[in-house]
């Protein structure tokens, strides 16, 4: 994971600069900024990402990836269950998914 405009992110977060060279890595940036704007921080996120993130208390599961596609994100569910990862050959090992691949992909949130 690498974040753009880290020092944008960093002052509408409210964090004091000084508290952000090593102790404030990309990934920690990310879940302050779904902590203060919940799914409207992915319209604040630039740079290089793919990730997943579940909220237990909202019982949401948020899988995201940079805007340019550079970082690979693929998610599949089986037998209720969802199953991410960045590699496609991953997924394809798991017992009961179809091999189909849906080419239409859009943002959502499970």
């Amino acid at each position: 994971m690498r974040l753009d405009g880290r020092a944008d992110l960093i002052r509408a977060l409210g964090i004091r600069p000084e508290q952000t060279p090593n102790q404030w890595p990309d990934a920690l940036l990310c879940l302050s900024a779904y902590a203060q704007w919940e799914q409207a921080f992915l319209d604040r996120l630039a740079g290089d990402f793919a990730f997943a993130i579940w909220d237990d208390r909202r019982q949401t599961l948020i899988v995201a990836r940079d805007q340019l596609g550079v970082r690979l994100l693929y998610a599949a569910n089986v037998d209720d269950r969802w199953l991410v990862s960045n590699s496609l050959e991953r997924l394809a090992a798991v017992p009961g998914l179809r091999g189909e691949v849906d080419d239409c992909w859009t943002a959502t949130t499970w």
